[in-house]
């Protein structure tokens, strides 16, 4: 799986709007064939790079207020990968995350 072509999609969709973990489940699945949990990986492979790179921040938005999460990109990593595993299904508008371009 080339998770360059799913950094490179993300960020255009980040360039566009925030982006929610769901944005990114249903990019992942456009373009890549696997099980969910391959997809899961290189999810969460990129959104460690773009964390890294500071390309973006993780958050959620409250009555139209950004509230950034704190923490390393590790921290944030196990923190959306224990919310992801507690719904016990794909992500969907507004679950777990959001991510909003520096």
């Amino acid at each position: 799986m080339n998770i360059k072509l799913l950094k490179n999609e993300f960020l255009l969709s980040l360039d566009d709007d925030d982006v929610g973990l769901w944005e990114v489940w249903v990019l992942a699945n456009q373009l890549y064939q696997g099980g969910p949990e391959v997809k899961k990986a290189a999810i969460l492979e990129v959104i460690r790079e773009l964390l890294d790179e500071k390309s973006m921040i993780a958050g959620e938005i409250h009555d139209g207020v950004i509230k950034k999460w704190k923490g390393t990109s590790e921290e944030i990593i196990e923190r959306i990968d224990s919310e992801w595993r507690k719904l016990n299904r794909d992500p969907d508008l507004g679950d777990v995350v959001w991510f909003f371009k520096v």
